[in-house]
């Protein structure tokens, strides 16, 4: 918890003078300067002998310089430094003291506590006095204050004709029972009654705390400790100068005194120019100082606005870029599963060739806005790394087997190698790792004219950092000009323009690599020189997995006899849009599938009532109910004991939370659009081959 000062005349301006909490503080305030003053009366001065000198150290604990450290805690500088002052002043008139020594007196308790203040602001420390720190700070503070309180025992001294001893005894004892009041009296005070203090003025005061710059709150508490510090030194002096007067009026001849008196006349009007310049330059200073701070504060909030435009922008981008994903995917699955339709069917070589041209194009479309999609959750924060235990080999297999055939089309060797040393399962988000090396792979294969891409899979020590996983795919391609290499791993930066027209691309491969490979908390970075192809290198910290769990790829294994079980199956289709319900319908025919096909969830709710499905196909985003709904009202009318129909999620939407939150309304499996057949297939069999599924 942080010191939290209520500037005076900011809180006044904030509530007005009609307001109950104004009366509330000023009345606090005035109450305050009554216990400062009523306090001036109470004799705390404990005895202590010095038995090494054999002196008696009066303690002097003032009670108001107490109230006033405390008033500075609670409600801030403006509010305890006037009640300081008046509570010394008012006490040392009505004890007789001159008016010189009672002002030069009086300024010690406001100057003690605004160095307080000072400290707190300036290195904005903790004022809960719950651990070592907040105390310790309070200490070195409270010994602050009492050397600057102390300094007003030299002054009482000589008002009283003290000699030198007494004069050091005196000082010692205002030292010490100045520091020891702060630390068993305020320090304990305030350790019971700021914190709760501080969530009452919240509750009634929705703002309590300075809402302008808190450089121009310490500027403002320098300037009043450097006014009362110059007023200080020039009562002093005044005072000195008395005094001074009243020593050389005794037994000189008028020719010296007329001496010592030019002397004397000299050295004031220096003693005092020299304090009016250090006020002048010291209001000077504080003037340009606070006029700097309303520039900084102005500029600070106009970047601040930028700030915040620039992230809501990023925010409406990235909204913008989900739901056009979602929008565009939902046409895609029909063009993507026309088109193996197609060519499933009787069609000649060349539409067959036409139809193929088309569905590579239609995929690398999809491509294109998963890209899209994948950059827009990086920039939004909302890219998730999931760790879990995953086949390293089987993810270089999967990624050089979806490539090769376009490394052999382009006469390309594509040359997979794992070290023996590289565990055969580790800790991860084996998607994402799967991500980087079909984009590493896919860009050397890609910009490479002849000759080969090597991949190879090594462990390495990274010292501090435990064992390292280093992937390293080599292309023998064009290399990559000097200049282009710090801007590589940037989004949309590319390199040879006419290898870009030839190839396409648009550049967001290598930046993703990189988001996801530091999101993984591992490193990128790339070798090449112009005409000798390149090497890219990615390190990722090595977590082996335990033995004994089962790698994933066993979950989606299903016994040979759950295929029967997908021939003749009963299912529910739900979904509203006509393209997509044709796609879904042609591909579970073709598995053997009888179909029944619901326009919106209200509908599948009725046909779920009338008779029991074998598998349910949800669409996510219907009309009127959508297919959570639809799923939470499914699972509330299935009865207790009966079976529970496995109810597989569809969606356009690619997000990670999205399959969190169809696992919440009750539904067991997931599918992305555009539907793959392959996927719907196995997906099938999982639900209808085995009784644990999961999205």
């Amino acid at each position: 918890m942080l010191w939290q000062p209520v500037p005076v005349g900011y809180a006044l301006r904030r509530y007005g003078l009609r307001d109950f909490r104004s009366y509330l503080l000023v009345t606090a305030w005035i109450a305050a300067c009554l216990i400062c003053i009523a306090s001036r009366h109470i004799d705390a001065t404990p005895t202590v002998v010095l038995s090494p000198i054999g002196r008696h150290l009066r303690l002097s604990i003032y009670v108001p310089n107490l109230v006033s450290q405390a008033l500075m805690l609670l409600l801030g500088p403006g509010w305890a430094l006037p009640a300081a002052f008046l509570a010394s002043m008012l006490g040392l008139l009505h004890e007789g003291l001159p008016r010189t020594a009672s002002l030069s007196i009086s300024l010690v308790d406001p100057l003690s506590v605004g160095a307080l203040a000072v400290v707190y602001r300036a290195f904005a420390l903790p004022v809960d006095f719950r651990s070592r720190r907040s105390w310790g700070w309070f200490a070195a503070a409270a010994a602050l204050c009492a050397f600057i309180t102390a300094s007003g025992s030299v002054i009482w001294s000589e008002v009283n004709r003290f000699g030198p001893r007494d004069t050091f005894m005196t000082w010692l004892g205002w030292i010490f029972g100045s520091f020891l009041g702060s630390m068993f009296f305020v320090g304990p005070a305030m350790a019971l009654v700021l914190a709760p203090w501080y969530r009452f003025r919240g509750r009634i005061l929705p703002a309590p705390t300075w809402r302008g710059s808190s450089f121009r709150l310490l500027i403002a508490t320098i300037a009043g400790v450097g006014l009362t510090l110059a007023a200080f030194l020039m009562a002093s002096s005044k005072l000195a100068t008395e005094r001074l007067e009243v020593v050389l009026g005794q037994n000189l001849t008028p020719e010296v005194k007329s001496a010592v008196w030019e002397a004397v006349a000299s050295w004031r009007f220096s003693a005092w120019s020299g304090i009016g310049i250090v006020a002048l330059i010291t209001v000077a200073a504080v003037a340009i100082a606070y006029w700097w701070s309303g520039v900084w504060e102005t500029q600070n909030r106009v970047l601040a606005e930028a700030s915040q435009r620039a992230q809501d922008a990023l925010r409406v981008k990235s909204t913008f870029l989900a739901t056009v994903s979602h929008e565009l995917r939902t046409p895609m699955n029909g063009i993507l599963g026309m088109h193996e339709l197609l060519l499933e069917g009787g069609l000649s070589p060349e539409q067959r060739s036409y139809v193929s041209i088309a569905e590579q194009s239609a995929r690398h479309l999809l491509n294109l806005l998963n890209e899209l999609l994948d950059l827009s959750k990086i920039e939004a924060g909302k890219l998730e790394i999931c760790d879990a235990p995953f086949d390293v080999r089987e993810q270089v297999e999967f990624a050089g087997g979806l490539l090769r055939p376009k490394a052999e089309a382009g006469g390309l060797a594509l040359r997979l190698f794992v070290s023996p040393g590289v565990p055969r399962r580790i800790i991860g988000d084996g998607d994402r790792f799967r991500q980087i090396l079909l984009n590493l792979i896919g860009n050397s294969v890609k910009f490479t004219r002849e000759g080969s891409v090597d991949v190879e899979l090594e462990v390495v020590s990274g010292g501090r950092k435990g064992p390292m996983l280093v992937i390293s795919v080599t292309d023998t391609g064009p290399g990559i000009a000097p200049e282009v290499l710090p801007k590589l791993f940037q989004p949309f930066a590319q390199g040879d323009i006419s290898l870009v027209r030839k190839h396409g691309g648009t550049g967001l491969g290598l930046a993703i690599c990189k988001q996801l490979t530091e999101r993984m908390g591992g490193t990128i970075e790339v070798e090449s020189f112009l005409g000798e192809g390149a090497t890219f290198r990615v390190r990722l910290p090595l977590r082996v997995a335990d033995d004994q769990e089962p790698p994933p790829a066993q979950l989606e294994k299903t016994p040979a006899s759950s295929v029967r079980e997908v021939l003749g199956a009963d299912v529910l289709l739900a979904e509203d849009n006509a393209v997509n319900q044709l796609v879904a319908q042609r591909f579970l025919e073709r598995l053997g599938c009888t179909v029944t096909i619901a326009a919106n969830g209200g509908e599948a709710i009725e046909q779920c009532q009338r008779k029991s499905f074998d598998v349910v196909l949800m669409d996510c985003q219907m009309p009127d109910i959508d297919g959570l709904q639809a799923t939470r009202k499914i699972r509330e009318n299935e009865p207790a004991n009966g079976r529970r129909v496995p109810i597989i999620a569809m969606t356009a939407h690619a997000e990670d939370a999205w399959r969190e939150r169809c696992r919440e309304a009750g539904m067991d499996d997931f599918l992305g659009k555009p539907v793959d057949f392959e996927e719907l297939r196995k997906t099938m069999l999982r639900c209808l081959g085995s009784e644990d599924t999961a999205v």
